[in-house]
């Protein structure tokens, strides 16, 4: 039987080719307007996540509806913590 979600949440490793590789494995998996959600992206650590989000060929692709790209509150003093200043949620909607 194939399982379908209505919500997958990615809060994973912080490596891009590791977030691109779920995000490309489990989209297909998404139920019609349902979510896949990367929390903690930023553009020092996963810039390529950030840009891909947003790219018209992988949107059309994957049949994605709408994306949000949020500035998340994840800590006061992140650059001594992980080097990253702004750290960003991505909401993908399937369509």
């Amino acid at each position: 039987k194939k399982t379908n979600f209505d919500l997958i949440i990615d809060d994973g490793s912080h490596v891009d080719e590791h977030i691109i590789l779920s995000l490309n494995n489990l989209m297909s998996k998404i139920k019609k307007n349902g979510f896949y959600v990367i929390e903690d992206a930023s553009k020092e650590l996963t810039p390529n996540i950030l840009k891909l989000a947003n790219n018209s060929k992988f949107k059309k692709m994957n049949k994605i509806k709408k994306v949000w790209i949020f500035e998340s509150e994840e800590g006061l003093n992140l650059t001594n913590f992980d080097g990253t200043k702004k750290n960003f949620i991505i909401f993908i909607q399937k369509g």
